[in-house]
């Protein structure tokens, strides 16, 4: 399984490529946020998007990171699950949140939710 590290910071990583990713709506907040792997080997949930373009698949958190989404979403919900449960209990922004907490969307949720479609 992936590990979770601090993500550097935008300064030092302005923009990342994820892969096996999905899009989650936390429950509580209703924020969307990306979530899959970084690097091959690093487990990511992104602050909240702020914008995401689906015909290029790229998107822009609250922190200013801007990400790519790379090959096509996560099929299932076994990997995510296990990302947010790990997350969860390691991440003291999304400490207490269980995947049962949250909703896999389809990107065009993301896409629809940016200032672009007057949404935000």
């Amino acid at each position: 399984m992936a590990n979770i590290k601090e993500a550097k910071t935008v300064f030092e990583e302005p923009e990342a490529v994820l892969d096996h990713w999905s899009i989650i709506r936390t429950g509580d907040r209703g924020e969307l946020h990306f979530v899959g792997i970084l690097d091959a080997q690093k487990a990511r949930i992104t602050s909240p998007i702020k914008d995401f373009d689906l015909a290029s698949m790229t998107g822009t958190t609250s922190s200013g990171r801007r990400y790519t989404l790379r090959g096509e979403a996560e099929q299932g919900t076994k990997l995510v699950s296990k990302i947010v449960d790990i997350f969860g209990g390691q991440s003291a922004d999304w400490a207490g949140i269980t995947f049962d907490q949250v909703e896999v969307v389809d990107p065009s949720v993301a896409a629809m939710a940016s200032p672009a479609m007057g949404r935000c």
